[in-house]
């Protein structure tokens, strides 16, 4: 399509045992990290150093939805560990 397309982004969040829906549209650092195979990465960022939590994702594009769709594990603790 000769167009911008701004996809939806779906990610079941786990957080302390418990699980959320998050939708959006923009993921920080998806498109920063290579995929580990086409439509599919997983990846985590680190905001343990700034009091945030370790973030663990995995992502796939869904090609019949057109959206994104995947996990993220917010994970506590101390930044390096």
């Amino acid at each position: 399509q000769d167009k911008v397309i701004q996809y939806p982004i779906s990610l079941t969040a786990i957080e302390q045992g418990k699980r959320t829906v998050e939708s959006g549209h923009w993921e920080d650092y998806l498109f920063s990290e290579k995929p580990v195979s086409p439509g599919h990465w997983k990846f985590q960022i680190d905001y343990r150093g700034r009091g945030g939590t370790l973030n663990k994702y995995d992502v796939r594009y869904d090609r019949r939805a057109e959206r994104f769709v995947g996990t993220v594990e917010y994970v506590e603790g101390k930044f390096g560990t």
